[in-house]
């Protein structure tokens, strides 16, 4: 879990969004916020990520041989 009290917020606040605006299902933010908070502390920062800082992320997970 990212220690930075600004990320742990703004993942909550997203999280909120889903489940009102969007009706997620538990296991899909479960899904969210594991996967927010790995970004998180990956030393990346949820606020000032941009389009090309999500894809390269996402490109270096795919390089692990993650999906």
């Amino acid at each position: 879990m990212p220690s930075d009290a600004a990320a742990l917020r703004l993942i909550q606040r997203f999280l909120e969004m889903m489940a009102a605006e969007r009706g997620a299902s538990a296991n899909t933010l479960a899904a969210y916020r594991r996967d927010l908070e790995a970004y998180a502390e990956s030393g990346l920062d949820l606020q000032r990520a941009g389009p090309d800082d999500i894809r390269a992320h996402l490109e270096a997970l795919a390089a692990q041989g993650l999906a």
